[in-house]
C-alpha cells in the first residue's frame, strides 16, 4: 500500500531524524500496539494469494481503512456458523 507524503512532512521526519531520538523516552514505551480496547494486540502472519490480497485491498479502499483495520472489521463481522464447522471434531 503505497504512503502518500507531502514535501513537508518528508523534510520534517528528516528534521526530526537529524536531530536525533530521545532513547530514554522510547525505552520507556510500552511493547505491543494497543488495540480497539485497552487490550495489547498480537502481531499475526496471515498468507494470502494474490486474488485474496487484492480483495483485501479493493475492501480498504472501499473501507476507507489500512489492511490491519479491514481484516479486524472483517473478522468481527463475519458470521462463521455459515460455513459450517471448518474444525469438523477438533472443535
Amino acid at each position: 500500500m503505497p504512503v502518500r507524503l507531502t514535501d513537508d512532512q518528508l523534510a520534517t521526519y528528516v528534521a526530526e531524524a537529524e536531530d536525533g531520538y530521545d532513547l530514554d523516552r522510547l525505552s520507556t514505551r510500552g511493547r505491543g500496539r494497543l488495540g480497539q480496547d485497552i487490550h495489547r494486540t498480537h502481531v499475526v502472519t496471515v498468507h494470502l494469494t494474490a486474488a485474496e490480497l487484492a480483495a483485501l485491498d479493493q475492501l480498504t479502499d472501499r473501507l476507507n481503512m489500512n489492511r490491519s483495520e479491514a481484516i479486524r472489521y472483517a473478522i468481527t463481522h463475519s458470521n462463521p456458523d455459515a460455513y459450517g464447522n471448518p474444525l469438523g471434531d477438533y472443535a
